[in-house]
């Protein structure tokens, strides 16, 4: 059975795998966290925070970084 929610998925260029720190801007707010997966469904970017699990519409992201650095920022 295949999954619907990719672990590894190139988005404008920028590829992104299952573990990699990410940064996502949506509107005024900036969420900083682990790339889950992309839900191909739902088409929807998952991440986990230090709180939470989110899954972020794919539409509704202004701006998504990788930054070069992969340590966890505190």
């Amino acid at each position: 059975v295949q999954s619907w929610v990719a672990e590894e998925y190139n988005i404008g260029g920028l590829q992104l795998k299952k573990g990699d720190f990410i940064e996502v801007i949506v509107g005024r707010q900036t969420i900083k966290g682990t790339f889950i997966g992309f839900d191909k469904v739902l088409y929807a970017i998952n991440i986990r925070t230090e709180d939470e699990d989110a899954v972020i519409p794919y539409k509704s992201i202004k701006v998504l970084k990788k930054p070069l650095n992969q340590q966890k920022e505190k």
